[in-house]
């Protein structure tokens, strides 16, 4: 059940195995323009934990979320962003159609104990052609 939203942070309650897990859903967010034109956006959420038990095991579940959805911001800002301008000078070049690279990253809690927290996160990347790509995967964390 969503509890409060705005453009850039939801704040999550999931009732799963016998536990209310409060979760804040923070996300990073931007439009990226070179040349007046937008060829580069990315939605990356990643989850935060608010809980007063547990303090070392969530301060660590935190960081690990916070650090990879950095990572994926900077990859997107940096190397994606280089690789976008030189396909729009390109495409520009030869008259081809204009692209949009995207990145996106979502999660979805899975399980959840007083204990543990399981989610799937969800990170999908497109780089022109046909169809991105997508890759799946599951992050566990004992909390105490």
């Amino acid at each position: 059940m969503e509890l409060l939203k705005d453009n850039k942070i939801n704040l999550l309650e999931k009732y799963l195995g016998g536990f209310l897990m409060r979760i804040k859903k923070e996300v990073f967010e931007k439009e990226v323009k070179y040349d007046g034109q937008i060829i580069l956006k990315y939605t990356i959420e990643y989850p935060q934990i608010i809980e007063e038990k547990w303090i070392e095991g969530i301060k660590k579940f935190n960081a690990y979320n916070y650090q990879k959805a950095r990572m994926l911001k900077s990859i997107s800002e940096g190397e994606l962003f280089k690789e976008a301008k030189e396909t729009y000078e390109y495409n520009k070049k030869n008259g081809y159609q204009i692209m949009v690279y995207e990145v996106y990253s979502t999660f979805e809690i899975t399980y959840n104990t007083e204990q543990m927290v399981s989610l799937y996160i969800d990170d999908y990347i497109y780089r022109g052609g046909a169809h991105g790509n997508t890759k799946g995967h599951l992050k566990h964390g004992t909390l105490e």
